[in-house]
């Protein structure tokens, strides 16, 4: 693969992006890329996985559909934005037998 001419066709697919972030639709792919998640990225971003061939640039349509299904999320859960998930080790581990 020639590099130069990578990343000259990202650099090609961000300038033809609008300004900020943009809409993305994910395609399955052979490693195990689930097709049809909705994501919001950079237009840098969004153009390297776009020329991956990871996704594409969701249409306006498809976007304000799930742009209105997260919000009527967030507005049955006020007050959820995250949640804090806390790994402790297990102090008593047993040492693997030789």
């Amino acid at each position: 693969m020639n590099l130069r001419s990578y990343y000259q066709k990202i650099r090609e697919t961000a300038d033809g992006l609008e300004a900020g972030d943009v809409w993305v639709e994910s395609l399955a792919t052979p490693d195990g890329g689930k097709a049809g998640v909705f994501t919001q990225v950079s237009r840098q971003l969004a153009a390297k996985l776009i020329v991956d061939g990871k996704a594409r640039l969701a249409n306006a349509e498809s976007a304000e559909v799930f742009e209105r299904r997260r919000a009527s999320m967030q507005l049955q859960a006020p007050g959820v934005e995250r949640m804090v998930v806390t790994l402790a080790a297990d102090t008593k581990a047993k040492k693997p037998k030789e």
